[in-house]
């Protein structure tokens, strides 16, 4: 064998063993993605889809996964096992789960034998750890607070990172407004710091189906890729090139990084861009067969930016074998494909070797494919027969045989993407799917007399392409739930015909590829709720006649929590009633406990009034109550209004501020992406004017008889941030100013002062911040960068390229990533607007300037105003940029000091 011609060998890497790393992250063998018919549509597909990609689930017996059933602790215990056998835990046999006794106090001969096993390795890895009786309840549903605990638990026991800690250390300010003092609210910190959720409201105490856990468990397995990445083994590819494998997808690296013993040394290196856990070094000279090599790995950092803890070595074996078959790993291709880049040639060892090195020839049945260039020239579809074969000189090494192939002059549809409800913009189906999805606004739902919405259908391309689907002559449609909907052709696209309530499902089948889609017809929308705009009345039962009467509005909402706006009274020609009947013949009804104390009537637009009786009127308390019934009688809500009534003085004795907007804090961020909140850059305050015995008897009015209000911030610089103080109607307005939102940085105190003549009469503090992310530091990736330009697409890069990243032809990910990132004043990473010409524009809108940079130590590159290129592209290239500022015109320089990049570039 060793006479063998050296371009008919393969190099193996065996026995690589890593020294000095950290816990791996070991995946699983991968099938292809399973297929839950009950998942499209539902939100979570992709997440349920990526676990079980890994090992992680398979659904039940039926083939489903029942994404809706609520998880209980038994099934999270089973998730978290199987996730941290994924990430390389053993786990322990039925037998050893048992050796000392059951996990858990309440598992027994009789439980189930997997549970057991996986309860052994959550217990011994400390991710579950049970009741304070050692018990497990294994059948209880698990709230909100508790995963939280079991999956940071999981996130230190695999990556050693104590989020929870991590976000104490960083004084990190947490945005979700309901988990003061709840259990395990340090740990639902810890997931909002590492972006795992991003909520203001948790809801620590409501349980969980088995889609939002998946989906949770989704993103902590994310999660690791923002973790510092660790070297698991060295695999050679041929005599002068390897792969090192990491645990974790990895940015930006140079040969500077890698050494190696036996005299070799690392001339260049590359992410795998097909696998970011690779990156490709290549040697300066080839190595040496049956020869035993050390790489030395040092300062890589991961696609996020955590750079290594420390050096890791690893020890690798590198042997020679022969060529021994050769196959294709694909026989259908399209319009543009090249068939050698198919062909896969192993050594007797069972090994891929590296085609570039070997004699491969090609021969074909059809002149759809050039023998020479292996490239298919496809303009219908066709099969045929090819050959391929492995040759040193006339002698065959291996051939494929006779392989049918099929050739198609488009891409193949590869399956559903998912579905939305409701128009969408002609010709731009697929931008606004994409970006209904990326905002969690995908409608897969609609009400019974919501009949006629158009339903979308949307699938991907072997490439990954999204294409949007309409009818086409032949296309064919059953439905599964006629009784519940059906969808037709109607005008050339998809609608839906509602019939009835229940989960819907249909085959659709267009050019011979079917799709099956579900969505959800939910009932009608009816009242189900109101809220008052206030619960309390005080009235004046003295002669002052100072607040005889209040004015009380009544919000409806129906079953799904939506305002409900469609009921008329049929009570019109009515000033005032104590019932009012709507036109579906549901009633309001407001009645007083005391009629003395205060009378109660609503109005023909449903306001109620809540009054002084105008005679015989006395001191005391009432209580009204707010009844609706449905047109068939029953009770839908009761509410109550507490009522009193006292002597008010008409002499004011002293004065409160009070604000009476929905908000109570200022917040400068953009209102607009905010879910469901109000706007909360301003507020609104007014004088109230009390008595004696602390009654409202009225209120001042601002800017008249020498009324004002000031307002001053915590912190002095932050007083550019605040508009003027406004009035209307007696209301004082202090808002934050536009600028605030890219600009303001410090969280503080608004003192507002009322003054009267002069005369400060009441302050009240009213809090400030910006929970938007605002530009504060640049921090550069200075580690030396080599680009292939042959790889990126062209024989030239440019300098901003080079700075804020490329992207690839579809615009979806880098193919160049940027060496600019942006910290906002959390430490947390600015991401770039992608759909911005230019990418150096940050998703808040504010624009990055790098312009001062300059390039120089040019050899054997040309510079032709920004535009780079090898002077002798059969020779590689080094330049350096040099970045002395960062600016933005927001924020000024974000950068601390001027950074310098050294650059190779290759073809």
């Amino acid at each position: 064998m060793a006479n063998q011609p050296k371009k008919y060998k393969k190099f193996v890497a065996t026995a690589a063993t890593a020294t000095l790393v950290a816990s791996a992250i070991v995946p699983v063998a991968s099938a292809a993605t399973p297929s839950f018919p009950d998942i499209a549509g539902t939100g979570y597909d992709e997440a349920i889809n990526a676990i079980a990609d890994l090992g992680i689930v398979k659904g039940y017996e039926d083939g489903t996964f029942k994404p809706l059933n609520t998880v209980n602790r038994a099934g999270v215990v089973k998730f978290l096992g199987k996730y941290l056998v994924a990430q390389g835990k053993k786990l322990p046999t039925y037998e050893e789960a048992t050796a000392n006794g059951f996990p858990f106090t309440d598992l027994n001969a009789a439980s189930d034998k997997e549970l057991v096993q996986y309860a052994a390795l959550v217990k011994k890895e400390e991710v579950f750890n049970g009741y304070q009786d050692g018990s497990l309840k294994p059948t209880l549903e698990i709230p909100r607070y508790q995963m939280a605990a079991v999956l940071v638990n999981a996130i230190e026991a695999i990556y050693g990172v104590d989020v929870a800690e991590e976000a104490k250390k960083a004084n990190f300010a947490s945005k979700i407004t309901d988990i003061k003092g709840v259990s395990n609210e340090a740990a639902i910190v810890g997931l909002e710091f590492a972006g795992l959720t991003v909520v203001e409201k948790f809801d620590p105490t409501r349980t969980l189906n088995r889609g939002q856990f998946a989906n949770f468990l989704s993103r902590t397995i994310d999660y690791a890729a923002t973790l510092a990445p660790t070297v698991s083994s060295v695999t050679a590819i041929n005599d002068t090139t390897a792969y090192v494998n990491f645990e974790t997808n990895i940015g930006d690296v140079s040969e500077a990084n890698f050494t190696v013993d036996n005299n070799v040394s690392v001339i260049k290196a590359e992410v795998n861009p097909n696998n970011k856990k690779q990156v490709k070094i290549t040697f300066n000279k080839p190595l040496v067969d049956l020869t035993t090599y050390k790489v030395t790995v040092d300062g890589v950092k991961s696609e996020a930016g955590a750079a290594m803890k420390e050096a890791s070595t690893v020890e690798f074996k590198y042997e020679i074998a022969e060529v021994a078959t050769i196959s294709l790993s694909k026989t259908k291709f399209y319009n543009g494909d090249n068939i050698l880049d198919a062909v896969v040639v192993k050594d007797a060892n069972g090994l891929t070797l590296n085609n570039e090195d070997l004699s491969i020839e090609l021969s074909s049945t059809s002149a759809t494919v050039d023998t020479t260039t292996g490239v298919v020239s496809a303009d219908a579809a066709e099969s045929f027969y090819v050959e391929v074969k492995v040759k040193n000189g006339s002698t065959v090494l291996a051939t494929t045989g006779a392989v049918k192939v099929d050739v198609l002059p488009s891409l193949e549809i590869a399956g559903l993407e998912g579905i939305h409800i409701g128009d969408l913009t002609p010709a731009s189906e697929v931008t606004d799917y994409t970006s209904a999805k990326k905002a969690g606004e995908l409608d897969t739902k609609l009400k019974v007399n919501e009949s006629g919405e158009t339903l979308n259908l949307f699938a991907k391309d072997v490439e990954g392409n999204i294409v949007y689907i309409t009818p086409t002559e032949g296309t064919t449609i059953t439905n599964l739930n006629p009784t519940v909907a059906n969808v037709a052709i109607v005008d050339g696209e998809f609608v839906i015909n509602t019939v009835s309530t229940g989960k819907a499902s249909a085959k659709i089948k267009v050019d011979n590829i079917e799709y099956t889609v579900s969505f959800d017809v939910l009932a009608n929308e009816k009242v189900a709720d109101a809220t008052l705009s206030s619960t309390t009345a005080k009235l004046d039962s003295s002669s002052n006649d100072l607040s005889s009467e209040k004015e009380i509005t009544v919000a409806f909402k129906d079953q799904y929590g939506e305002a409900y706006t469609s009921l008329a009274n049929v009570n019109v020609d009515n000033d005032t009633a104590t019932v009012l009947t709507y036109d579906d013949n549901s009633k309001l009804t407001v009645k007083s406990s005391n009629v003395r104390v205060a009378t109660a009537s609503v109005d023909a637009d449903g306001k109620i009034t809540v009054a002084r009786p105008e005679t015989n009127h006395v001191k005391g308390s009432a209580t009204v109550t707010v009844e609706y019934k449905n047109a068939s009688g029953t009770v839908v809500f009761n509410k109550t209004i507490s009522v009193t009534s006292t002597d008010f003085d008409s002499a004011v004795a002293s004065y409160d501020l009070e604000i009476i907007s929905a908000n109570t804090a200022l917040d400068a961020d953009n209102d607009a992406n905010e879910t469901g909140a109000d706007n909360d850059d301003s507020v609104e305050v007014v004088l109230n004017k009390l008595d004696k015995n602390g009654n409202i008897i009225g209120q001042e009015e601002f800017e008249g008889d020498g009324v004002a209000l000031t307002a001053t911030t915590s912190n002095t610089t932050d007083q550019v941030f605040l508009e003027d103080v406004s009035y209307a109607d007696g209301v004082a307005t202090v808002a934050l100013t536009e600028d605030a939102l890219l600009k303001l940085v410090k969280s503080g105190t608004v003192k507002l002062t009322a003054t009267k003549g002069g005369v400060a009469v009441d302050t009240l503090n009213v809090n400030y911040t910006n929970t938007d992310s605002v530009a504060t530091k640049a921090v550069v990736n200075t580690t030396s960068k080599t680009y292939d330009l042959s790889v990126l697409g062209g024989t030239t890069i440019t300098l901003d390229e080079l700075i804020f990243g490329k992207l690839n032809t579809a615009g979806t990910n880098y193919i160049v990533n940027p060496v600019v990132s942006v910290q906002d004043q959390f430490a947390k990473v600015m991401g770039y607007d992608l759909e911005v010409p230019g990418l150096n524009t940050l998703t808040n809108g504010v624009e990055v300037d790098a312009s001062t940079a300059v390039v120089t130590n040019l050899n054997n590159v040309t510079n032709v105003d920004g535009t780079l290129s090898l002077t002798d592209d059969t020779k590689a290239g080094t330049l350096t940029i040099v970045i002395p500022t960062i600016v933005t015109e927001e924020n000024g320089d974000l950068l601390s000091a001027p950074v310098s990049i050294n650059v190779t570039l290759v073809k």
